[in-house]
């Protein structure tokens, strides 16, 4: 019993010590949603956060480049003005060139690896999200 008590203590002090250790540009680096459709790269400037599209999947023809027409979309800056505030990103918009709409938006990790990411129109409850996971390159030896 006593040993059951101390290992719930040191988790529950190890979750708080990895929520405290969330800091703004933990959200720096490539990112890529559930189902491996976009890679998006975020970036900090100016003391604020931004993501652009670095590549999307050919939904027609997968494998294949984008058509002309769709390419456009990459390098395009769909999050814009993102600050980060004790624990999550918010403030910014998010655009979805697909339909063609910016949303107000907010960012909060669910861990180091992965964040979700919500837009909304006029109140948070009125949201959509989506979830990111953090692609980290490993060097080929």
């Amino acid at each position: 019993m006593f040993l059951r008590l101390i290992i719930y203590f040191l988790l529950l002090i190890s979750n708080q010590n990895f929520s405290q250790k969330i800091i703004g540009d933990a959200i720096i680096g490539d990112w890529e949603d559930e189902k491996k459709e976009v890679l998006l790269r975020c970036y900090k400037e100016n003391n604020k956060y931004y993501a652009k599209i670095l590549w999307v999947e050919n939904l027609q023809d997968r494998g294949k480049p984008l058509p002309s027409h769709e390419q456009y979309w990459i390098n395009m800056v769909i999050m814009k003005n993102f600050i980060f505030d004790v624990d999550e990103w918010n403030s910014g918009t998010i655009y979805v060139p697909k339909s063609d709409r910016t949303y107000s938006a907010y960012v909060k990790a669910i861990n180091y690896n992965v964040l979700k990411v919500t837009g909304f129109v006029w109140f948070r409850f009125l949201s959509e999200s989506q979830i990111f996971n953090r692609v980290i390159n490993k060097k080929k030896n």
